[in-house]
């Protein structure tokens, strides 16, 4: 026994296929704005400068940055001994508050420690917990589009 399999295509105009395709795109680069707003947001407070860049693709946009720190404070660091270089001392403060929290999108002032340490001695850091800025970023994003998608789609060919 054979078979044969058709695609059955929805009927269609060229104005409706235009229309559908250009509020695709336009959802998508509002997804990429408020992407970029939001990496923007979690470095707000930093006296670190970092540079986010979007990034076109034949699918859509990838938004990131390839910035050591932003790194460090987004996937997090394990504990390590940092020494001082031979004839120096290490300096820093130690208490203070960080400027962002694990999974929140965005950034507050912090607060630098009050007691001002000096050691020529190495010294145990506890690592850092990671923020997780771009998988939050990631998660968001993710939900929203659909909705977003289907109005603009609606709006278009309605």
């Amino acid at each position: 026994m054979a078979f044969r399999l058709k695609a059955i295509k929805p009927k269609t105009n060229a104005r409706n296929a235009a229309r559908t395709i250009q509020a695709v795109k336009s959802v998508m680069e509002a997804a990429r704005d408020g992407a970029l707003k939001d990496y923007l947001s979690c470095t707000r407070s930093w006296d670190h400068t970092v540079v986010f860049e979007a990034i076109q693709t034949k699918d859509g946009w990838i938004v990131g940055t390839e910035d050591e720190v932003f790194q460090y404070v987004d996937e997090g660091t394990e504990p390590h001994t940092i020494a001082p270089k031979p004839g120096n001392a290490l300096r820093f403060y130690a208490g203070g508050a960080p400027k962002s929290t694990p999974h929140i999108i965005g950034s507050n002032p912090g607060r630098r420690g009050d007691q001002l340490v000096f050691t020529r001695k190495p010294v145990h850091h506890p690592g850092t917990e990671a923020r997780e800025f771009t998988e939050e970023i990631h998660k968001k994003w993710e939900a929203k589009l659909p909705d977003m998608m289907q109005e603009e789609i609606t709006k278009a060919i309605g």
